[in-house]
């Protein structure tokens, strides 16, 4: 099965269940308008609004786990791609062909830095923090990106200025704010202790982050080998460095991080920096964010807050279904 009809099955089945589990939520929360509207003409119509109200709430309960039911559906048909697939062409397919929950500029950019478009994935990250009317709830993961993009590529000196430019961000937070988008972005903490030659740190922070769920993935969970990859090369551990290397190829082909593994092999067989392998990024001048289509907007905003309004509207009429009882 090649990738386009992979993506079509999972999406398939993805907005199946999707649908489904709507079926039972609108109708909890329709019927409460149902019966204020036309409880009079049924019989039992005292009986019938009690119910009504019990429906109204139910609808409710349903509501939020509603979120995690999507959530648990994303992962199984879509985000599987790359989270335990490791198929970076596979999830960039599922991308363009499903409304991807979070921000689309955000599925963008994953899938320009798992396909190794680093050229691409740095123009977006500093046009989106040069824009000041950018979402500035994500502006970390920006910042997070540009470290993952130098850090991957050795390139120690703009690692080393990006997170200078974090923390002064941080500064001009809350301090509860701060700690906050720390928590969300363990690895620039690693990213941090890195430049620093804190090695022994640098496998704490490891430690650290792999408790954390979302590093719980196979992805993740090789991400982090990278790292001990990079720690053990900077250390001169050659050989250490080059097995992880070499698992990463077998394990991971389709990722950005086999070419990386490539180029970490090819600094320990040539016996050069691993900074030397790579050429000079040049950031793509000409790069266009991907901007939502009216309708995709539309859609944000009814998931966002379509079931809420369908709340107050349930819970409204159920009050006068009550009030009509009294």
């Amino acid at each position: 099965m090649n990738i386009k009809e992979e993506t079509k099955v999972r999406v398939g089945k993805y907005n199946i269940y999707s649908a489904i589990i709507r079926i039972p939520i609108f109708i909890a929360f329709i019927i409460p308008v149902v019966f204020c509207f036309f409880g009079n003409y049924v019989k039992n119509t005292k009986t019938f609004f009690v119910y009504a109200l019990i429906c109204a709430m139910l609808g409710i309960v349903w509501c939020n786990l509603d979120r995690r039911i999507y959530h648990f559906l994303g992962q199984k048909y879509l985000s599987r791609a790359l989270d335990y697939d490791l198929n970076a062409d596979l999830f960039k397919e599922i991308v363009k062909q499903t409304k991807m929950t979070g921000p689309m500029s955000l599925c963008q950019l994953t899938c320009e830095y798992i396909t190794y478009n680093y050229s691409n994935c740095v123009s977006m990250c500093h046009q989106k923090l040069r824009d000041s009317k950018a979402d500035k709830k994500h502006k970390h993961v920006y910042f997070a990106y540009l470290a993952h993009v130098y850090f991957d590529i050795g390139d120690i000196e703009n690692l080393r200025e990006i997170c200078k430019r974090f923390q002064l961000e941080l500064v001009a937070e809350s301090a509860k704010t701060a700690n906050k988008i720390r928590s969300q972005t363990p690895s620039i903490m690693f990213y941090e202790r890195f430049v620093q030659r804190a090695y022994s740190d640098c496998y704490d922070y490891i430690s650290y982050i792999s408790q954390f769920q979302f590093a719980k993935t196979k992805y993740q969970q090789v991400r982090l080998r990278f790292r001990e990859a990079r720690i053990a090369l900077d250390k001169g551990e050659n050989e250490t460095a080059a097995k992880i290397f070499q698992s990463i190829l077998q394990e991971a082909p389709n990722l950005n991080l086999a070419e990386l593994a490539r180029h970490g092999l090819e600094s320990i067989e040539k016996g050069i920096p691993y900074k030397d392998t790579f050429e000079k990024l040049e950031p793509n001048e000409n790069y266009k964010i991907i901007q939502p289509t009216k309708r995709q907007k539309t859609w944000a905003i009814l998931q966002g807050y379509g079931y809420w309004i369908l709340v107050l509207v349930s819970l409204l009429c159920s009050l006068v279904n009550i009030l009509y009882i009294l």
